[in-house]
């Protein structure tokens, strides 16, 4: 059998159940991970608290009034041992649970864990009717595009780069080409209607390709462009197909705008995440690299420029590659969910790629107030 308590940084028995405030004094008041073990060995409990303590007294002691039940399972009598691990973040905290609940139940640690759903954009240039689609998969396509909280924000966001391009908007037409009948978007002048034959597929593909571009970040040509053909064509009082232009350049705009904001291209997951640590003087650091997690150093703070170095270094020896490949989907799925949390639990995330030491240095001090840092006093 597994030592349990092998896999924490702290231990206690219960000697006589329920705990009485002596034994619960020897059990940190901190934020963590705590497991609760049976006598036999056999775990029983596995869960997260803001005070462990606060959360045990709460489980496992006497209730002031006997004759009131609780609406959770009394664990008082059959628990023996109680097992932790300190945590400083909330980052930290869902991470090790995850972790932990693979450990303990390698077959069942998935009904453990919350549900997270991220939605991403995948292109599928490939298909014989080349096009954009939401899925929730993160493991899914040659290139995805998010993350994105709901179904919603994913398809508003092809929306917003098929009024761009005029790529078409209807998927189980294309795949009739060039025998489907074309949509009314043909006869604004809105669509190349490779559908009807009128364009070659081809030269579509091309178009969704360059639209791949534009939401990767590769976006002042496009801009360029539509701005010097809205300019021709008012010259050429083409007034009408300039409005349109117009609209097109507008919507190019918007994905500048916060609302597309945080879309990245997720295809070279790699992440450095920026936590609180275990002092106010203190941030934790950690490396992710498709589904490989791992922790980094602690770093003072502000941090030297030798220890930001350090931090890119020790990230850029992580591979990205896992044998599981359902633990590492859910690890980038906790990574990519944190990316849309409120900026109090979600701390810093940032792509490595575009990171220097400089600039991770001036992330970390601009977001001293974030991450509840403060340089000590000389």
């Amino acid at each position: 059998m597994m030592d349990l308590a092998s896999l924490f940084e702290g231990s206690t028995a219960v000697v006589k159940p329920p705990l009485d405030e002596v034994a619960l004094r020897a059990i940190p008041a901190k934020r963590g991970i705590f497991l609760l073990i049976a006598a036999d060995g056999r775990p029983i409990l596995l869960t997260t608290a803001a005070d462990i303590r606060s959360r045990l007294r709460f489980r496992l002691s006497a209730p002031e009034d006997e004759g009131k039940r609780h609406k959770t399972a009394d664990l008082r009598e059959i628990t023996a041992t109680i097992c932790w691990r300190l945590m400083h973040s909330h980052f930290q905290t869902d991470w090790q649970f995850l972790e932990l609940a693979r450990q303990i139940w390698p077959d069942s640690y998935a009904k453990l864990l919350p549900r997270r759903t991220v939605w991403f954009v995948v292109p599928h240039l490939d298909d014989p009717a080349p096009h954009l689609a939401v899925s929730s998969d993160i493991s899914s396509g040659p290139r995805r595009f998010g993350p994105f909280s709901s179904r919603r924000g994913a398809e508003e966001f092809i929306d917003a780069l098929a009024d761009v391009f005029d790529l078409c908007r209807c998927l189980s037409v294309l795949r009739r080409a060039p025998m489907g009948q074309a949509c009314p978007y043909k006869q604004i002048g809105r669509c190349s209607a490779p559908c009807d034959g009128t364009g070659s597929m081809e030269e579509y593909r091309r178009l969704v390709a360059q639209a791949v571009e534009f939401a990767a970040g590769s976006r002042q040509g496009q801009k360029e462009l539509l701005a010097a053909n809205m300019r021709q064509a008012a010259q050429a009082r083409q007034f009408e197909r300039a409005s349109v232009l117009k609209s097109r350049l507008e919507r190019a705009g918007e994905f500048e705008a916060q609302r597309f904001g945080q879309i990245a291209d997720m295809t070279d997951f790699r992440f450095i995440i920026v936590q609180s640590g275990p002092t106010f003087h203190q941030a934790c650091t950690f490396f992710c690299a498709g589904g490989e997690l791992v922790s980094g150093p602690i770093v003072d703070f502000p941090p030297t420029a030798a220890a930001a170095e350090g931090v890119l270094a020790a990230a850029d020896r992580l591979t990205g590659q896992q044998a599981d490949e359902e633990l590492a989907r859910r690890r980038m799925m906790l990574v990519a969910s944190y990316m849309l949390n409120d900026p109090d639990r979600r701390g810093l995330i940032l792509p490595r790629a575009a990171l220097t030491a400089d600039l991770l240095t001036q992330h970390i001090v601009a977001a001293a107030e974030l991450l509840h840092l403060r340089a000590k006093r000389r």
